[in-house]
């Protein structure tokens, strides 16, 4: 059912093109540029899928939402990045995992709604800017997020530590240099829990690999590359541009001292 502050994605009939909006008290909702217009009584209170004759009205994706919705203050973890990155985690829905860092959220939702109900995600970020910007992101998004099993931190991990209590399943990196963090991500790490972290270049994941060598094992260096094909059954081709290289996805798992 389409409500009131919920993100819709709006599909051009003719063009394929697409939009998304969220619904707010505006009683225009979406205007093209020949002057067809979607008012939020037209949409309000129906089931999506419904066709307003030049365009329909969907549900968006997580996919949709993070790339063409999302409001980015730092780079973002991309999808296909992120839902490999799950399966890395080694995570299910009881799992307890820290983040470090928020960033703008993206990997935020996706380890939210892989542990939800009966898990836990404490996630720090030292900005507050961009704290805040993640938790709008968040709260834009079709989900409620229940205060009982995610919590953000206005936080760096390198101060003080004695706060997290226990131990935690799995910890996700993506910060510039993860090497500031890992002695103190280490402790919070139960043994053979899972570690992953996201670096842009090589130099640095060489610098991350030396760091791990003495402390963790089954240690992968990834990346995933995407090409996406215009789905045109009479003329199937790849897309002009594919999303190649984004981020190395380094894991591994703790063992005992």
């Amino acid at each position: 059912m389409i409500k009131l502050n919920k993100v819709i994605k709006i599909i051009n009939l003719q063009n394929k093109k697409s939009y998304l909006r969220k619904i707010t008290n505006n009683p225009k909702v979406f205007e093209d540029h020949l002057g067809n217009s979607i008012k939020k009584e037209d949409i309000i209170n129906k089931e999506y899928g419904i066709n307003l004759s030049s365009y329909i009205i969907v549900k968006p994706s997580i996919d949709d939402f993070v790339l063409y919705y999302w409001k980015r203050k730092t780079q973002i973890v991309y999808p296909k990045d992120a839902s490999y990155i799950i399966t890395k985690l080694g995570l299910n829905y009881e799992s307890k995992i820290l983040e470090i860092a928020t960033g703008s959220g993206v990997m935020t939702l996706f380890l939210a709604k892989t542990v939800f109900p009966n898990g836990k995600i404490v996630s720090v970020e030292k900005n507050y800017d961009f704290l805040k910007n993640a938790i709008k992101n968040l709260e834009d998004f079709d989900q409620t997020f229940e205060t009982n099993y995610i919590g953000i931190i206005n936080f760096f991990i390198s101060n003080n530590i004695n706060f997290l209590k226990g131990s935690f399943d799995a910890i996700f990196l993506d910060i510039p240099n993860p090497i500031e963090v890992i002695k103190q991500a280490h402790k919070l790490l139960r043994a053979s829990g899972f570690l992953v972290c996201v670096l842009p270049t090589t130099n640095q994941v060489c610098e991350f690999l030396k760091t791990i060598s003495n402390n963790y094992i089954d240690i992968d260096v990834e990346e995933i590359m995407l090409r996406k094909y215009k789905p045109n059954y009479e003329r199937l081709r790849p897309n002009d541009i594919m999303t190649a290289h984004t981020t190395y996805i380094i894991s591994a798992k703790k063992y005992l001292d």
